[in-house]
């Protein structure tokens, strides 16, 4: 389990360094209690730690669902007491048959944000751990500054 679980944080990772450049903060990624033992193509309405996944869900259901998780809330706190202001014009989310993702924009003041934008991003994506025998969701979130 440990190795199937190192491979999926070992992509995560990549997958957030081609994203956010360099990270300020780091989360290990969380597994759900929730996962199912069936495929959650499709159905994965989200968990406690973890976005809803599947084509079936718009941006704005996945931005909502990433607000009511506890790892993104410590990391607004945190963007919040640095003095990062929202920008919410600037959000993304997303969803395929097995990954889901939100990207939250924070500005620095007096910096331009086309120049230098601060990004929370949350990613949820099940995989099969060959050690349980059935699907698993896990969820990483993160946030850094883009230049």
């Amino acid at each position: 389990m440990l190795r199937t679980l190192h491979r999926a944080v070992l992509g995560f990772t990549l997958f957030a360094g081609l994203i956010a450049g360099s990270t300020a903060f780091a989360a290990v990624p969380r597994l759900d209690d929730e996962a199912p033992e069936q495929s959650v193509s499709g159905d994965w309405r989200g968990g406690v730690v973890s976005l809803p996944i599947g084509r079936g869900y718009s941006a704005s259901e996945i931005r909502s669902a990433a607000f009511k998780l506890p790892q993104t809330q410590e990391l607004i706190n945190a963007f919040a007491a640095r003095g990062y202001l929202r920008r919410e014009d600037q959000d993304k989310a997303g969803s395929t048959d097995t990954l889901a993702y939100v990207l939250l924009a924070w500005e620095k003041p007096g910096v331009s944000f086309s120049s230098e934008a601060a990004m929370i991003q949350i990613l949820s994506k099940t995989y099969f751990d060959s050690d349980a025998g059935k699907k698993v969701v896990a969820t990483q979130a993160m946030g850094g500054v883009l230049r």
